[in-house]
């Protein structure tokens, strides 16, 4: 549910960015038909506390330790807008939708026990991240993504 609700996000701001109007309204009802099905769905998976409950964990440890988690969270989730390009509406659109993906998975854990991207143990999501930032900023660069 939670990689959904950041999927259906950056859909929806593509979407809504890029789309004429009745690709957009279509679009985005589909977004969040998928979310809402999403978060629907029981998971039968059991939180681990170093994985869905990292935050307690380091409340625990140190309320300083919890509140620079989650800033350094915040600041990473917000880092592709840096790569922003007006004048470019394509990379102008991935890098409001890349920050809307992280943004969206940054925050569904206080809704439910879904891992914590980039504090939480595991290796996959910040290797995606990084590969996201690196096509941003290529694209960025280049000012395309061909």
């Amino acid at each position: 549910a939670s990689q959904m609700t950041g999927f259906a996000l950056a859909a929806a701001i593509l979407f809504f960015r890029l789309a004429t109007r009745s690709v957009r309204a279509a679009g985005l009802a589909a977004a969040t038909m998928l979310a809402a099905a999403a978060w629907l769905r029981p998971d039968p998976l059991q939180p681990v506390a170093e994985v869905e409950g990292i935050f307690a964990l380091c409340l625990g440890v140190s309320p300083l330790l919890a509140l620079a988690a989650g800033a350094a969270l915040v600041l990473a989730s917000l880092a592709p807008l840096s790569a922003r390009r007006p004048d470019l509406p394509t990379v102008e659109g991935a890098a409001l939708a890349l920050a809307g993906y992280f943004a969206g998975v940054a925050v569904s854990p206080v809704f439910g026990s879904f891992p914590v991207p980039l504090v939480g143990l595991g290796m996959s999501f910040p290797v995606g991240y990084w590969l996201g930032i690196g096509l941003l900023c290529a694209a960025a660069r280049s000012g395309n993504f061909e």
